[in-house]
């Protein structure tokens, strides 16, 4: 874990080639383990996995979903509430 507050997950290949992974460092150590499950898995049809980066992503983009969603449901609900008010008219 870097002193920044990032952690790295390393992948070692077979020719001596490495991957570095940005990680939280709340979740390296789940990470660490799905990895694992991952690599050793024998079910061909999961060949990509997603990690989150590092707390500020998940932040970001759970605050961008959450807005997008209280977006989609004022919406709704105005246009349910037109159509219920007009067809009493």
């Amino acid at each position: 874990m870097h002193q920044d507050g990032e952690g790295t997950l390393i992948i070692h290949g077979e020719n001596e080639s490495a991957a570095e992974i940005s990680v939280s460092p709340a979740s390296l150590i789940g990470v660490t383990e799905r990895c694992n499950a991952f690599f050793t898995s024998t079910d061909d049809e999961s060949q990509t996995m997603f990690v989150i980066a590092n707390w500020k992503f998940g932040a970001i983009m759970g605050g961008i979903l959450s807005c997008l969603t209280a977006l989609y449901v004022v919406g709704y609900s105005i246009e349910l509430v037109k159509r219920v008010l007009f067809r009493r008219r």
